[in-house]
Parts: structure tokens; sequence; C-alpha cells
């Protein structure tokens, strides 16, 4: 998102944000920060709320979850669904305004380009250490983060394989927009380097009933790396990339001799709005 908000006083606009849902890891960020940073920069801010919360044991439930999206409706504005961005765009256009429009996670050739930078700090720091990692895994959504991390790796000869594991379905048409998304980062940047389909490992074994909806292996995961590192991952992303790892692991396909890195993309204010599923899983009377 740093880099779109560094994009988007380009054209001297008003943010034209996009929070895909309540629990989302961008709106943990959004609602405070993004409206904060826009003010900084001397922006407005519009923000487009949908989606619905389809976990039946979380504690949020649908009525506390749609007074939260009427509040940020009344607090930052409401844009419609997700086909009307365009359509609202035009509209401010029309009216002199220059609306700059934020896909779902920031995922465009521009959103992308955090992670090619996190990519170079990854690798220098490997480097420095003397490792040699064999694969990075992480949380695969919309395909912005995979985008970033596969462009990177060929950017900086990374020694590892990026290894997304999915949180929702739809891998052929994502894949395909990730390769889109990071060869036009790649024109931006000025290079010849191309990812292709082949550079995009995914791993959807772990989605279950769907995105936002916690599995039993992505709550072992939580339970097991809080009591074990006091490291907190989200029922909806984090949680579900380590629970990937750690099914690979204990099938053997990891070589316990190679180093293996794992990306903890956020999303921990989610927990929050699991707390009930968390609770009982793990045998908490009471919360």
């Amino acid at each position: 998102m740093l880099y779109n908000e560094g994009d988007e006083t380009a054209p001297g606009g008003n943010g034209l944000d996009n929070l895909p849902r309540c629990h989302a890891r961008s709106a943990g960020r959004t609602p405070q920060k993004r409206v904060a940073d826009h003010g900084c920069l001397g922006l407005g801010h519009m923000m487009r709320v949908t989606g619905q919360r389809r976990d039946p044991l979380a504690t949020t439930s649908w009525g506390e979850a749609q007074e939260h999206r009427e509040y940020l409706r009344s607090l930052m504005g409401h844009c419609g669904a997700e086909e009307g961005m365009e359509a609202l765009a035009a509209t401010l256009r029309a009216r002199g305004e220059h609306p700059y429009v934020i896909p779902v996670g920031g995922s465009n050739a521009i959103g992308v380009f955090g992670y090619v930078a996190a990519t170079l700090e990854l690798v220098g720091q490997l480097v420095a250490q003397g490792e040699a990692a064999r694969w990075l895994y992480y949380a695969n959504g919309l395909r912005g983060t995979q985008a970033g991390l596969a462009l990177g790796a060929r950017l900086y000869g990374a020694s590892y394989g990026v290894r997304g594991v999915a949180v929702s379905g739809g891998d052929e048409t994502k894949r395909l927009r990730a390769v889109q998304i990071a060869d036009e980062a790649a024109a931006l940047l000025g290079t010849t380097v191309r990812v292709t389909a082949a550079d995009l490992s995914n791993d959807d074994d772990q989605i279950g009933p769907g995105y936002g909806i916690a599995t039993p292996a992505c709550l072992e995961a939580i339970a097991l790396l809080a009591r074990h590192e006091a490291i907190f991952l989200d029922p909806d992303y984090s949680a579900k990339s380590m629970a990937g790892l750690i099914a690979d692991i204990r099938a053997g396909a990891l070589d316990p001799d190679e180093p293996v890195v794992f990306l903890h993309t956020g999303g921990t204010p989610a927990l929050f709005a699991h707390a009930e599923t968390l609770a009982a899983s793990a045998g908490v009377e009471g919360a």
C-alpha cells in the first residue's frame, strides 16, 4: 500500500481505496492509518466496503459486522460494489477531481514493489548469514504478494523458490493475474526479467470451506506457534500458510537440513474476530 500511496500523489488526486472485508489484512490498517496517511499527503479518501463474514463460529455476528461497515461508510464514504469502482472514479473525474483507484490489497504493478524491495532485503540477510534457503512460504490471496515475491526472486537471484499457500480459490485465473502484474511491474522497473506461470508454486490444500473460515489445521498452527514461539498468526492468512508448511514437513517434502523462510504477512487483528473459535479449539471456557 505504501507504494500506492506514493503514486497517488502524482496526479494530485483523491485516494479511492478498496476494503474487501471487515477482517481483511488491509482493513486493520486502513480505517485509521490510511486516512491519516492521505491527510498528510493532502489527499481525500473514499472507501468501498464489501463482502460478508462467512464463518458462523466467529464471535463477530452478522449484525456486528454490519455495524462495523456502517461506521466505516459514515466515516469515509461508501463506493458500492467492485464493478462500481471505475464508474465512481469517472463521476469524480467529471466533477474535476482526480481519483486514484487502489485495487483490493494493492494488487497492481505499483503495489507489488514493496515485496520486490523486501526480497532484496531478505536475500541480503541470507547472504550475510551464509544461508541458502530452499523455499519461502507465504499466504496467497489475490496474488499481488505472489507477483512481487516471484519477480523479486528472479531479479535478485534468490536461492529459494516461492511457495504460496492459497487462502481462497480461483488459482487458474489468479495465476494469470500474478504473471501479468509481475510483468507490468518489471516493465516499470526497466528490467527484461519476466515471471512465468512455471515460477509460481501454489498449494490449494489449506483453503478449507473458504476465505476467512478457520480450519482445524490453521487453528493447530496458531496454537503451535503461540505456545512455542510467542508468534501470533491469524486464521485468514498466516495460519493457513503455516499449516501448509507444517503439512509439507510432515509429508517429508522438505529436507530438515535445508533452511526455509516463512513470511508472516500480518493480519493479527483477525484473531479477535475468531475469539470463540480459538478459545473452543484451545479448550478454554468462558472466553
